[in-house]
């Protein structure tokens, strides 16, 4: 139970160093960028960061950008949590936001159309 606790602060951590540091980027790209959510492995040596920007037109140069930091990324993340090895990072797009709009949208219609 306490792995569980030390893992969601760990998470969350990870979380917000990297939202602190990607604001202090000097690439324009990357100003308009959130971290959703961290999901770290058990062992600790891997963490998915799913990330999400408010300009999904820019998505793919998000990306190129973030592939260019990930390594400032990761070195930041072993000096501010103390790490030995800092976990190996996947960065992935979270699509949460436009899916939701597509539910909206879907439900409105079905709304307008009287089925709902």
């Amino acid at each position: 139970m306490s792995g569980d606790f030390r893992k969601q602060k760990t998470e969350d951590r990870i979380q917000q160093i990297v939202n602190t540091l990607l604001k202090t980027l000097s690439d324009s790209r990357l100003q308009f960028l959130t971290i959703t959510k961290v999901e770290l492995s058990n062992d600790f040596s891997r963490a998915k960061v799913f990330w999400d920007t408010y300009d999904s037109s820019k998505k793919s140069a998000i990306k190129e950008a973030l592939k260019k930091v990930k390594g400032r990324i990761r070195t930041q993340l072993s000096i501010n949590l103390k790490m030995r090895q800092a976990p190996e990072l996947t960065l992935i797009y979270d699509n949460q936001y436009e899916e939701e709009q597509k539910i909206d949208e879907i439900l409105e219609s079905e709304k307008k159309s009287g089925r709902f």
